[in-house]
């Protein structure tokens, strides 16, 4: 829990001591980004504020831990032995899948034709994919995802790409 504000609210970072500390992101060269040739410098409402400095460090502390890291790689596992499973008997509307080289909560799922179809279909029961371009399925789930969550999606999507084949999608 962060001690409250020594001072009345600002939008300056220093304001806090934390804020201070995980609002200062490092170039390689150890020199602060807004030093650096070509850095963008933008600032918001919520852009170093206690609150939002506990939060992301909160985050970067979960993300960093290895047990998390290794429960992504498995998650990622799982959703891509999923599709692996089905996708090349569906050859009518699958063109390829795209996966990451490891193991990743991260693929695409080309289609033979527009996935909007796709989409909607996954939408109406109750699933929500993106699509990237007109022919692709992005699959990026969060990475606190379920294996259960996963299951679902992968089975909602696989009836949905299941039920165009045949079908000019």
């Amino acid at each position: 829990m962060l001690p409250p504000p020594t001072s009345a609210p600002t939008s300056d970072a220093s304001a806090h001591p934390r804020a201070r500390r995980a609002c200062a992101v490092r170039a390689p060269s150890n020199r602060p980004l807004s030093h650096s040739p070509g850095a963008v410098s933008a600032g918001g409402t919520f852009g170093g504020n206690p609150l939002v400095t506990a939060a992301g460090e909160h985050v970067m502390g979960r993300v960093m831990e290895p047990s998390f890291l290794e429960d992504v790689r498995d998650k990622g596992e799982h959703m891509i032995g999923m599709l692996r499973s089905w996708v090349p008997s569906n050859t009518m509307t699958v063109k390829e899948l795209r996966t990451a080289p490891t193991p990743s909560l991260w693929a695409g799922l080309e289609l033979t034709g527009p996935a909007g179809p796709v989409q909607q279909a996954a939408l109406d029961r109750g699933v929500f994919f993106i699509t990237a371009g007109p022919n692709t399925i992005r699959l990026s789930p969060p990475l606190t995802v379920s294996k259960d969550e996963i299951s679902h999606a992968m089975t909602v999507l696989r009836e949905c790409v299941t039920s165009t084949a045949g079908r000019p999608l």
